[in-house]
């Protein structure tokens, strides 16, 4: 909008404020989509909701009154996912795109089973809840993916693959692989797709028997640290930054590793930071560096390391031992101490 204001023609200069919001406005009306909704056994209350994809991520609040609501919701010209939260945490998925007339019904006391209608991705999902309203996790996802193959070129099969793959610790990787490599044919230029197909590609880097990385280090305290000369049997490199919630905590944990470990030498301990800014690493490192080479490049996730190791996820750690071969990799610290455990006693 201030752009708009601010290449008027001088001629308009002296136009009341109000005259130029107006018109910097006209022609600009927000996207918008309706949902009208009815609870058959909720009178009052109030849900949240949000726009999955990202892009119109403003949360909202719904108020239902007299059973029911009339929400209308910023839109985007191509469909999104959008999100009813309920004050228990239960999540319901509603397809919305600029223009729709969306109605709604559900029963609070089942939240499972509601149905939104005004176009057609709300009747394939309305379907696909009925088919699977009584079935087991595993044939729901065998349900899933009939209707990922059905609706292939659609939202709702972007919805349900990470649904009931991307978000099922239990699915195997293969499964998951499948039903992205069916989707990426039908649509190459999704960018959720593609993000997911480089993170897959990229978990590998990490798995156990995997090699770290030829690189050297400047620590803390001004020693060369070289990833291809590992002075002791095995390593231990966490990844961390001072701006984690748990960044203490993750300290603590590699001082009582180092504590418990020191005098049998067979651990060395890196303390990798994903920090910018040097006096907040340098504090963590002035506190307590004795027995832990603290390392800082002020790269962040574009630090060599941390880009070849393909690490997502702060904090996690990974265990090598002096050929370079990972033997564990994880983003649990409590985890982190076991792991030290076995491959120290193994």
């Amino acid at each position: 909008m201030h752009s708009s204001l601010f290449t008027l023609h001088s001629s308009l200069k002296l136009l009341p404020l109000l005259a130029l919001c107006l018109l910097a406005s006209c022609g600009k009306k927000e996207k918008s989509f309706t949902l009208e909704g009815k609870f058959r056994d909720m009178q009052a209350g109030e849900l949240l909701i949000y726009n999955q994809n990202g892009a119109l991520a403003d949360v909202d609040t719904i108020i239902v009154k007299d059973g029911s609501f009339k929400y209308v919701g910023k839109a985007e010209s191509d469909l999104a996912a959008y999100m009813l939260v309920f004050p228990n945490a239960v999540e319901q998925v509603i397809f919305a795109r600029e223009g729709d007339e969306l109605r709604y019904e559900a029963t609070a006391n089942d939240l499972r089973n509601y149905v939104v209608n005004g176009n057609e991705e709300n009747k394939v999902m309305n379907q696909f809840r009925k088919e699977v309203y009584k079935s087991d996790a595993k044939q729901t996802r065998e349900a899933a993916k009939r209707y990922i193959e059905k609706n292939k070129k659609s939202l709702v099969a972007i919805y349900l693959f990470d649904r009931f793959f991307l978000q099922d610790d239990d699915v195997p990787e293969a499964d998951i692989k499948a039903q992205l490599d069916l989707l990426i044919k039908s649509q190459p230029k999704n960018r959720l797709l593609l993000d997911v197909q480089s993170a897959l590609k990229s978990s590998g880097k990490t798995a156990k028997g995997k090699k770290l990385p030829k690189l050297s280090f400047t620590t803390y305290s001004k020693q060369t640290y070289a990833l291809d000369k590992i002075r002791r049997p095995y390593v231990l490199i966490a990844f961390w930054a001072t701006w984690l919630n748990d960044a203490w905590q993750t300290k603590e944990t590699l001082q009582h590793i180092r504590d418990e470990y020191k005098d049998s030498r067979q651990l060395d301990i890196v303390a990798f930071s994903l920090d910018t800014e040097d006096y907040r690493f340098s504090e963590f490192a002035d506190a307590d560096s004795l027995g832990i080479r603290y390392i800082c490049d002020h790269r962040a996730w574009n630090s060599p390391l941390v880009s070849r190791l393909a690490i997502r996820d702060l904090p996690s750690y990974v265990i090598a031992d002096s050929s370079r071969t990972i033997l564990h990799y994880g983003t649990d610290i409590h985890q982190m101490q076991t792991d030290v455990e076995k491959t120290i006693n193994e």
